[in-house]
């Protein structure tokens, strides 16, 4: 699935058990200021998808059992989990915290063009304030609810005006936060994309210089908490996807069985090599995080306690330890919808950063019924996890 505007499931599963979804908001707050869990569910991710065992029932028994998580019991299931894990933290703004190198696209231009570094500073600390600048203008007055960063001209206070949509999306197997949508700079309407970039990086020291002066040294101080936000993004990314691999296999072992037996279709054959290709994407998206894994893993793996703990209290709720606030309800798929062209402008932006990884682009192949492209159930370069569906993996 790529980076297009999101459309709203036929039959939405029901997974709205009040008992279950507690438990697995217990369950993701933890994950966040538990060191030893995070890295635990992280691994076993890591294993399932290397070893292609997509069995949920191995996730179900690690969430369930403290022998297991090597920290409590928790009665709920691997579902719950991921549906509680597309809502943490991404509702508050500091969750989105980082450097984003632009592309942005003028009314008649017919490709990207380098746009205005944004960045997004805060804390989930009641007591930091924070702040989003465009270029090096710190904007004044914005809002950010349901995933959507939006601001106007604040009487001539703001030298630009936008609407952002957040999104955490497959880059060459790596959950990247990015964004895309409208910025209107000096009266002219651009679609623009964003993506997160090392601040310590080369293209991250240059986009650097293009922000304000304290976006550096403010960043410095959320290391920590990013390299956190990171390792959970990333899990989510493989639980989303190891949930679409399990449910596409069972699907192909239920076409090949009918079509042996005699009594498939000919819609049953496409059927099956639309799945066929499908679970081809999500197993290139599987390798490519397996290989990206310690990357992501070793940061924060290398923290010591107090580190963590740091961490931590930036990437999470501001709460006591032991009373952690519940996350939010996730947002109305219609909110976060994009246009044509913000998609159009997005997707390359991805490509880009496909080919800078060295990579082939991870797509699935426009063939099947008239009607079914677009449909979820692959794990497409560009793929947003957070606005994925549940029928998509359940």
């Amino acid at each position: 699935m790529t980076v297009t505007a999101t459309q709203a499931p036929a039959k939405k599963p029901q997974l709205n058990d009040p008992k279950m979804i507690k438990e697995a908001n217990r369950f993701t707050l933890k994950m966040v200021q538990d060191k030893t869990l995070l890295l635990g569910w992280f691994d076993m991710l890591t294993k399932a998808l290397k070893d292609k065992t997509y069995e949920v029932q191995i996730m179900d028994n690690f969430i369930a059992q403290k022998t297991l998580n090597k920290t409590d019991d928790f009665n709920t299931t691997y579902d719950y989990v991921i549906q509680a894990q597309q809502k943490l933290p991404a509702y508050k703004i500091y969750y989105w915290s980082g450097l984003y190198k632009t592309s942005r696209k003028g009314p008649n231009a017919s490709a990207n063009e380098p746009g205005s570094v944004v960045s997004v500073v805060g804390s989930g600390k009641n007591n930091v304030a924070p702040f989003v600048s465009v270029a090096k203008a710190e904007l004044i007055n914005y809002k950010f609810d349901q995933l959507v960063l939006s601001w106007d001209s604040a009487d001539g206070l703001n030298a630009t005006s936008g609407r952002l949509v957040m999104g955490v999306r497959n880059i060459a197997g790596k959950a990247t936060r990015s964004f895309a949508g409208i910025i209107t700079e000096d009266g002219t309407k651009y679609t623009y994309a964003g993506v997160l970039v090392d601040p310590n990086s080369a293209g991250g020291q240059g986009a650097t210089k293009k922000a304000p002066p304290q976006t550096s040294s403010s960043l410095k101080t959320l290391e920590y908490a990013n390299q956190i936000i990171n390792m959970v993004s990333q899990a989510l990314f493989m639980a989303v996807n190891m949930g679409m691999l399990y449910k596409t296999g069972k699907e192909i072992q239920e076409l090949k069985k009918k079509i042996d037996s005699g009594e498939g279709t000919k819609a049953d054959e496409d059927k099956l090599k639309k799945a066929s290709d499908n679970e081809d994407v999500s197993e290139k998206a599987a390798d490519q995080s397996v290989e990206k894994a310690e990357e992501v893993r070793q940061p924060v793996e290398e923290m010591s306690e107090e580190e963590f703990a740091i961490g931590s209290e930036d990437a999470a709720p501001a709460s006591e330890p032991e009373e952690l606030s519940d996350i939010e309800a996730p947002a109305d798929m219609e909110d976060v919808k994009l246009s044509e062209s913000e998609a159009e402008t997005a997707q390359e932006a991805i490509e880009e950063e496909v080919e800078a990884e060295g990579e082939e682009p991870n797509t699935v192949s426009g063939e099947g019924e008239e009607g079914e492209e677009g449909e979820g159930g692959a794990m497409e370069d560009g793929e947003d996890v957070l606005t994925t569906t549940a029928e998509d993996i359940i």
